[in-house]
């Protein structure tokens, strides 16, 4: 009896740390739906954009996700700007169907 307790717990906590992980693994990896017809990106970076902003301009052009999880993986790899500049950016457009 204790033992399939233990297991259901088990089961469910194990479900919920996937699913999150899943999200999680999405949110900072995944390509935004409407980017996916595209082959490749191209944005201005001014002097002075803040790591936000441009995280913003790629989430509102759907390029990325979640631009809080953008900002969070960037000071993660230790990343506190953007040089101004162009930047292009290759899409990879095949799916897990192909």
């Amino acid at each position: 009896m204790k033992a399939s307790i233990y297991l259901a717990i088990f089961l469910i906590v194990g479900g919920i740390i996937s699913y999150f992980g899943f999200s999680t693994y999405n949110n900072f990896y995944g390509v935004a739906k409407e980017a996916k017809n595209q082959s490749s990106y191209s944005f201005e970076v001014n002097s002075g954009d803040s790591l936000a902003e441009i995280a913003i301009e790629l989430q509102d052009d759907e390029i990325i996700n979640d631009s809080s999880a953008f900002v969070v993986l960037s000071r993660i790899n230790n990343t506190k700007a953007l040089q101004s500049g162009t930047y292009t950016i290759e899409l990879d457009n095949s799916t897990s169907e192909d």
